[in-house]
């Protein structure tokens, strides 16, 4: 469904597809250099209306970036010129580590952090060694 934000009326109507890329540019805040999409967070976007959801999962129960990662939702989809939104806190699917993309493996490693293992990998090296 296509629908135009009242704040964007002379732009193109968005569609959810619309907004993964404007969303990539949303860190995990513990993990600065891992977007919530590649760390498996981001669940989610559709309209209801014109109302923009967004569905998101904790990584663990009463994960305290929660908070943080729905602000910087909110933020950045602002500077867009998307007004209208509604940032859900969802509890299914239940995340785990296979959620994190290889984009986000290859991210944690640079950083420093020993990415868990991928389905089929045996043993963890450590980025520090």
């Amino acid at each position: 469904m296509k629908v135009t934000d009242p704040s964007t009326r002379n732009k193109k109507a968005l569609t959810a597809e619309d907004i993964y890329p404007i969303l990539a540019a949303v860190k995990d805040p513990e993990i600065p250099v891992i977007s919530i999409q590649d760390l498996g967070i981001l669940q989610y976007v559709q309209f209801q209306g014109s109302t923009l959801e967004v569905g998101i999962i904790p990584t663990y129960s009463g994960c305290p970036a929660m908070h943080a990662i729905k602000t910087d939702i909110k933020a950045i989809l602002l500077e867009h010129g998307i007004t209208d939104v509604a940032v859900k806190l969802i509890d299914k699917p239940v995340w785990n580590t296979d959620m994190i993309t290889e984009k986000g493996r290859a991210a944690m490693k640079i950083y420093g952090i020993a990415p868990p293992l991928a389905p089929g990998e045996r043993f963890i090296v450590c980025p520090q060694c």
